[in-house]
């Protein structure tokens, strides 16, 4: 993996331990409508001095408690030991890029979020954990040889980055994230600030709400910002140091592009992204492995372990009736999360691997989960001596093993001598249940029981039995 301060992809710019960065829109009007600026002159301290000395003109600075805003998203520390120890070191390059105990050597980042998911306000599947999971994928595959890994961790104490919730920060109206470079020993940024709730009516030419986003905008958010984390400036940053390779063109395709720009990229990365991270950060070999998940076919109460054979998980996906207890590079630990909607696609527990490819498992969470409301059809009203069909939809369900059918009674014990019951054709959901002659008058329920290994989910008729009279028919 090479080191060299002049393959610093995107534009670099200065070597700060706490060096800030804030995706917004272009213009510093805009920034201006979203922070509360101090009034009066800007003082002179030795880190005005610093900027000025580094190319910064002084009516681009603005002075905040903690930090001075720079060209409207680039915020620097107050703090002159900062870059004095920065500028001590002998080489530049190794403070702005990820070392090599967090990439390469089959290093992984992980990543841990604390933001909620799902908000009840979103569509199915459209959650942050799904973008993340798929921001993370992303980054993972963006090209061959790359060594930059991360994954997305249950457990808060060996995360390298943690995604909140910005409120904390907080975020201006124009911002929908934040995120800093690499410190100065070679780790990841720690922190990705996410505006939950951008925009807000201060700017009223941006018509992005985060808590509506689609789910593609949502994975780019969270891929932006992790570049940062890893090292990456803006695209059209020109206040940064160019990376062989990938020309002096604009590349409008790029994720790292400012601003808004490139928030609905279907394909999250650019060519000569590909080309600037495979520059910084490759010479990784990928080994094809047999990798297999082992772990139980079924999960009925509690949660089920699953371990990856002969491989490394660089992230994991589980189906949306999934919970991920806890996960490693090597296993995940998943419980039921009592959804009453059978996801597309079925249950299954999924490992991603560092080439790319994904190994998954199919099983079966809880007892069987109809896709929509179940009801039986059938006739309401039967006389002894007549047969009605009743039946329900067979495509309603998905993760059952077997379906039965019978007849009670609240009024009758052992109701169900009094019916003959049938399969209709070789449809297991198709009944044709006939009255016999001993059936006393009264109401009964036709019930459907579909089941597997967990239980059993039950879909009632009920219908009222008459006496009635045999028919004879003349040969």
């Amino acid at each position: 993996m090479k080191k060299s301060l002049s393959r610093i992809t995107f534009s670099i710019l200065l070597a700060v331990s706490l060096l800030f960065q804030s995706c917004t829109q272009d213009s510093i009007e805009e920034q201006e409508l979203s922070l509360e600026l101090q009034e009066g002159v800007l003082k002179m301290t030795p880190v005005v001095e610093k900027l000025i000395e580094k190319g910064y003109d002084i009516k681009d600075i603005i002075e905040f408690d903690t930090y001075y805003l720079v060209e409207g998203d680039l915020v620097f520390s107050k703090n002159i030991d900062d870059y004095i120890s920065l500028e001590a070191k002998t080489h530049y390059q190794s403070n702005n890029l990820v070392s090599d105990d967090y990439i390469g050597n089959n290093n992984i980042i992980y990543v841990f979020s604390e933001l909620p998911m799902p908000f009840t306000i979103e569509p199915s599947g459209n959650t942050w954990r799904t973008a993340i999971n798929q921001a993370i994928t992303a980054w993972n595959t963006i090209g061959e040889g790359s060594c930059v890994q991360f994954q997305l961790t249950t457990d808060a104490s060996i995360a390298d980055i943690n995604i909140v919730d910005g409120i904390v920060r907080p975020l201006g109206a124009g911002q929908f994230g934040w995120s800093g470079e690499p410190t100065i020993d070679g780790a990841p940024f720690h922190t990705v600030w996410i505006n939950l709730k951008y925009p807000n009516s201060s700017i009223s030419n941006i018509p992005i709400d985060l808590n509506s986003t689609t789910l593609v905008q949502k994975r780019n958010i969270i891929a932006h910002e992790l570049g940062h984390c890893i090292g990456f400036k803006h695209t059209d940053d020109n206040n940064g140091n160019p990376i062989p390779g990938t020309g002096t063109a604009e590349d409008p395709s790029s994720l790292m592009r400012d601003g808004l720009e490139f928030i609905d990229n279907e394909n999250v990365f650019s060519t000569m992204d590909s080309v600037a991270v495979t520059y910084l950060y490759g010479g990784c070999t990928v080994n094809n492995t047999n990798a297999s998940l082992s772990g139980p076919s079924t999960i009925c109460r509690g949660s089920g372990v699953y371990t990856l054979e002969e491989g490394q998980a660089i992230n994991w996906v589980t189906s949306s009736n999934l919970y991920v207890v806890s996960s490693t590079s090597t296993s995940i630990t998943v419980s039921s999360a009592g959804s009453s909607t059978a996801p597309i696609g079925g249950t299954y527990v999924e490992a991603v691997l560092s080439n790319g490819e994904t190994v998954r498992k199919n099983i079966q969470a809880g007892i069987p989960s109809p896709n929509q409301p179940p009801v039986v059809t059938g006739p309401s009203l039967l006389k002894t001596y007549q047969s009605g069909i009743f039946y329900t939809s067979s495509n309603n369900f998905t993760n059952y093993t077997g379906v039965d059918w019978t007849v009670f009674s609240y009024a009758f014990p052992n109701a169900s001598q009094h019916f003959q019951i049938n399969i209709a054709g070789n449809n297991q959901f198709y009944r044709v249940i006939e009255v016999l002659p001993s059936a006393p008058e009264g109401q009964y329920t036709a019930q459907c029981r579909v089941s597997n290994n967990c239980g059993t989910y039950y879909i009632d008729k009920v219908f009222t039995v008459k006496k009635g009279v045999a028919e004879i028919f003349d040969l």
